[in-house]
C-alpha cells in the first residue's frame, strides 16, 4: 500500500495534540458539555461501556486542512434517519431548472422534515448528496458546506445518479441526532399521503442492525419481492421487526423504474407504514439490489459480544463482507465517502483511500475490524477489481462489515473512479 502523505499525517497529529483522542470540536449550536480531557479519555479507553455513562457527545474531525472533509462521531443520542429529499415548490409541478433554486428547495424540505422529527440542521452528522450530473455535485458540496459554521461540518457523500423524479436535478439525504430519549422508532411524514414513504424514522438511543445489499437478478417488479422476502426472513431470524426498519436504500436500474419498485415496497409494509427509502442508478446484471438499517431489538442475540458479523444459515460466509452487522452500542463514527487525493489508477486510488481511512479510524479510537457498514462507489470495472484486492488483503476475514459495493454514474469528481462510504464503532465499544 502507498505510504500516506506527510502534510495529511502532521494535520492528524496536530489536531490530536490540542483537542484530545477525537480531535474533534462541537458544533457551536449545542449546550457546552466539555469535561477535564483525562477524564474524556478515560471514558474512550473503558471496554465494559456498551451505552455510553458520560454526558451525550458530538465531535467533529477535518481530515486536512481547512477545505477537508469530516469525520463525525457521536454517542449517546438517538438519531434520526431521512429519506431521499427533493427540491418540491409549493405549487406542484413548478420545480425550478436552476440548480441553486433547487438546491434552496431541497435544503427547505430537509430543514422542515428534521424539525418535525425534532431536530435540525445543526445537529446533521452525515448528509447524502445525488447529483443528476458530474457538474452539478461541485455547487451542491459548497452549497452545503455554506450551511455549517467553520467548525463543523458533516460527513459528507456524494453520487451522481439520475433520480427518480426527471426534473429533479439534486436530492438530500441525512442522518442526525436530536434532544430526548423516545421510547420506540417513531415515524415522521409531512404529507398526508399515506402511500408515500415516510420522510424520516426516529430511533431511541442504542444500538443498530446493517444489512447488506441484497441482489436479486428477476425482473422487476418481481426483484423487489424477492429482494424484500430474503430480507425479511434474515430479519425474522434476528428478531428485527417491520416496525424496527430506519431506512431502506434502493439500487437500481433504469431509475425509471422507481415507481414499480415503490409500488412493490408499499405492499411490504403495513398500510401506511413504507419507512425512509432513497434511490440510486446502478450498473449491473441484477436490475435491483436493497440494503436496511434498524433498529436493533433487545432480544437480538449478539453472543455476549458488542458487535455480531453475521450470516443467515445456509448461507456461505464472505471474507469481504457479512451478511448483517448487528452493533449494541450508542457510539457510531460516520465517514465521509473518502476519495483518493491525487490522480491514478482504480488500485492506486483505493490504495490512497483505504490509506486515509486507517489513519483516520487511529485518531477516532477504532481500526479495520470495527467497520461496522461500507458503501463502495464504483465507476468501473478496474476500480471495482481493486476494492475486492485491498478487502481481501486487510480485514479480518471474521469480522468484514456488512456491506454493498456498487457501479454508479460517478462519484462527484471528475478524475475518480471509486469512493468509499464508511460507519465504525469505536474499538473499545465493540470489545
Amino acid at each position: 500500500m502507498k505510504g500516506l502523505h506527510v502534510g495529511w499525517v502532521t494535520v492528524l497529529v496536530c489536531v490530536v495534540g490540542l483537542l484530545g483522542p477525537l480531535g474533534c470540536q462541537k458544533p457551536s449550536s449545542r449546550p457546552e458539555t466539555s469535561k477535564p480531557r483525562a477524564q474524556q479519555e478515560g471514558e474512550l479507553a473503558s471496554p465494559s461501556a456498551k451505552f455510553s455513562p458520560s454526558p451525550p457527545e458530538v465531535r467533529c474531525l477535518k481530515l486536512g486542512e481547512e477545505e477537508a472533509a469530516s469525520v463525525v462521531y457521536v454517542q449517546g443520542y438517538p438519531l434520526v434517519f431521512t429519506g431521499q429529499v427533493f427540491p418540491e415548490a409549493e405549487e406542484k409541478g413548478t420545480i425550478p431548472d436552476a440548480l441553486e433554486d433547487q438546491l434552496a428547495l431541497a435544503w427547505r424540505r430537509l430543514e422542515a422534515i428534521l424539525e418535525k422529527a425534532g431536530s435540525q440542521k445543526e445537529k446533521i452528522v452525515r448528509i447524502g448528496i445525488c447529483v443528476g450530473q458530474e457538474d452539478d455535485a461541485a455547487p451542491a458540496n459548497a452549497f452545503v458546506r455554506q450551511q455549517f459554521s467553520k467548525d463543523w461540518l458533516p460527513a459528507i457523500t456524494t453520487v451522481v445518479t439520475p433520480l427518480p423524479y426527471p426534473k429533479s436535478r439534486v436530492a438530500f439525504d441525512a442522518v442526525a441526532y436530536l434532544e430526548g430519549q423516545p421510547e420506540d422508532v417513531r415515524l415522521v411524514r409531512l404529507s398526508d399521503d399515506p402511500n408515500a414513504p415516510h420522510d424520516a424514522a426516529v430511533c431511541p438511543q442504542g444500538g443498530l442492525v446493517f444489512f447488506s445489499g441484497q441482489p436479486d437478478k428477476n425482473p422487476l417488479p418481481r426483484a423487489v419481492e424477492n429482494a424484500m422476502k430474503a430480507l425479511f426472513e434474515t430479519a425474522q431470524n434476528l428478531h428485527v421487526e417491520k416496525k424496527d426498519i430506519l431506512q431502506i436504500r434502493v439500487f437500481l436500474q433504469p431509475m425509471s423504474e422507481a415507481p414499480a419498485v415503490l409500488n412493490e415496497l408499499r405492499k411490504a409494509f403495513p398500510e401506511g407504514a413504507m419507512p425512509p427509502v432513497i434511490f440510486v442508478e446502478w450498473i449491473a446484471s441484477a436490475p435491483v439490489e436493497i440494503e436496511m438499517i434498524a433498529r436493533l431489538p433487545a432480544q437480538a442475540d449478539l453472543g455476549g459480544d458488542v458487535v455480531r458479523f453475521y450470516n443467515p444459515p445456509g448461507v456461505k460466509p464472505s471474507a469481504t463482507f457479512s451478511r448483517v452487522t448487528l452493533v449494541r452500542t450508542d457510539r457510531f463514527i460516520f465517514f465521509p465517502a473518502l476519495l483518493s487525493r491525487k490522480d491514478g489508477s482504480g488500485a492506486e486510488q483505493v490504495d490512497d483511500i483505504f490509506a486515509q481511512l486507517i489513519e483516520g479510524l487511529k485518531v477516532v479510537g477504532s481500526d479495520i475490524r470495527h467497520l461496522l457498514k461500507a458503501t463502495y462507489y464504483v465507476v468501473d470495472k478496474e476500480a471495482s477489481d481493486a476494492v475486492d484486492d485491498v478487502r481481501k488483503k486487510l480485514y479480518d476475514p471474521q469480522r468484514p462489515p456488512a456491506a454493498s459495493k456498487v457501479t454508479i454514474h460517478g462519484v462527484g469528481q471528475a478524475g475518480r473512479t471509486v469512493s468509499v462510504d464508511m460507519i465504525a464503532a469505536p474499538a473499545v465499544a465493540a470489545q
